[in-house]
């Protein structure tokens, strides 16, 4: 093996230290929702959303991890290169598209905030959407249509409940 050129010795410690950034950042969120692991904050966005909102992975090489993944608990933060925040809307074949972050656009921050604040708007936008698609495709007989009138006094604005 050759010796490495002082730019790629450059390259190679900017690269870790990217790299040990990013793995602090997704710990300290996972610290700040009181999250021990990936499993536990999927659970966690499952159990605490009202659309039962789930947690996707993206790990360094591209490899898709999803919320019913065995290896969910065992991956560290320095494994991870993006995540996102899915749902479904139950009896539609509709769902919001996956709010996905990539965790190099933190990389260079000196704390974690942004990365919480924008993994914490991505859950209220995947929220907002399936509250949305809902509306669009719930409507009661009373609502008059599949939308939901949040005046109809059959369903209180809440629509067909499934």
């Amino acid at each position: 093996m050759s010796p490495m050129s002082e730019i790629e010795y450059e390259r190679q410690q900017e690269e870790e230290w990217l790299g040990q950034t990013m793995a602090e950042h997704l710990q300290a969120l996972l610290d700040e929702r009181g999250d021990e692991d990936f499993a536990r904050l999927n659970r966690n966005l499952y159990k605490y959303t009202d659309c039962g909102a789930y947690l996707g992975i993206t790990l360094w090489g591209g490899e898709p991890v999803w919320s019913h993944d065995k290896r969910l608990p065992t991956i560290r933060p320095g494994d991870v290169q993006s995540i996102g925040v899915g749902t479904i809307v139950e009896g539609t074949d509709a769902a919001p598209e996956m709010e996905w972050l990539d965790l190099l656009t933190y990389a260079e921050d000196e704390d974690a905030s942004r990365l919480i604040e924008g993994f914490n708007a991505a859950v209220q936008r995947i929220e907002d959407a399936a509250q949305d698609i809902w509306n669009e495709t719930h409507g009661c007989d009373g609502c008059g249509s599949e939308v939901v009138d949040p005046n109809c006094p059959v369903c209180h604005g809440d629509g067909i409940i499934i």
